[in-house]
């Protein structure tokens, strides 16, 4: 893959796990996951509704295991281009 394609996977995960942390910090912000929906981001991805709502129960699926897949996802994009690109 080139050194472009592997910076914009890079963009569009690091923004989905910012976008995400926001909306975890305003909930709590505005008194906690159980009296506030945030920006509704992490309540769609996680809660209980559709269209991911039947992976609330999986424990590899949450706020904290997403922002992991996205920083992992980064860091193997990084680590192809660090390979890939010739100086």
């Amino acid at each position: 893959m080139s050194y472009k394609i592997m910076s914009l996977i890079q963009v569009a995960f690091i923004s989905l796990a910012a976008i995400s942390v926001f909306d975890y910090g305003f909930t709590l912000a505005e008194g906690g996951s159980n009296n506030s929906d945030g920006i509704m981001f992490n309540k769609i991805l996680f809660g209980d509704d559709e269209p991911l709502g039947f992976l609330k129960d999986v424990t590899l699926w949450g706020e904290l295991q997403f922002w992991a897949y996205c920083f992992i996802i980064v860091a193997i994009c990084q680590l192809i281009k660090a390979f890939t690109v010739k100086l």
